[in-house]
């Protein structure tokens, strides 16, 4: 099984590395992290609020996004069928779609912080907690845009309305309650109102309760 996954890691990072618009988009949230500091945030007043939107493009972004992207490209240069023929399992396939994006999001976890100068560490378990199950959440819901999209084209143009909802969502609730309480109600509304500090009792189970979705 892991020599397996050891082949399947391997071809991701191959298609990750040869596919230049997927490499831009995965490093874009870090980029533009960058500008929003140097720019827009010279007084270290908006650490916080730049750190949350900063995340939620990662998990969107960076996390989400190619695993569709990845996943349609299997099917349309027939690399899945090829892989189900050569005893490669649903559950192999899946954990190697798994690993590298939550490698991402543990990047952008650990260096976001950093670069911000945002402490965390009165709130690390759940910071950790939210962040990768909402990861997880992301990942899968881009598993299933994958799997309908027979072509990497269509596969773009599905995932464009998730990465919008994770990555604006959170800027659009700060002016508007109704989206704000869709906000409250989301796999993301956790660790967006951990950093803005309004944390509540249901954030956790609220989160946990998307998992078992995807999983079906």
């Amino acid at each position: 099984m892991f020599r397996k996954l050891n082949a399947l890691l391997w071809l991701r990072l191959q298609v990750l590395i040869s596919n230049s618009t997927l490499l831009a988009t995965l490093l874009l949230p870090f980029g533009l992290a960058v500008l929003y500091n140097e720019f827009l945030n010279k007084s270290g007043e908006l650490s916080t609020y730049f750190l949350s939107m900063s995340l939620t493009m990662v998990l969107s972004m960076g996390s989400g996004y190619m695993v569709s992207i990845m996943m349609a490209e299997d099917k349309e240069k027939r690399n899945l069928k090829s892989l189900i023929l050569s005893g490669v399992t649903a559950t192999e396939y899946t954990f190697s779609m798994l690993i590298l994006p939550l490698l991402i999001m543990l990047l952008g976890m650990i260096l976001l912080p950093i670069y911000f100068k945002v402490d965390v560490s009165g709130y690390l378990l759940a910071y950790v907690i939210y962040l990768v199950l909402a990861a997880i959440s992301v990942i899968f819901l881009n598993l299933l845009i994958g799997a309908v999209s027979d072509t990497q084209s269509k596969a773009q143009v599905y995932s464009m309305f998730p990465v919008f909802i994770v990555s604006f969502l959170p800027m659009i609730a700060l002016q508007n309650d109704t989206v704000q309480k869709v906000l409250d109600y989301s796999f993301i509304g956790p660790i967006v109102n951990l950093l803005n500090k309004k944390v509540g009792k249901y954030l956790f189970l609220i989160l946990v309760c998307y998992l078992p979705g995807y999983l079906c």
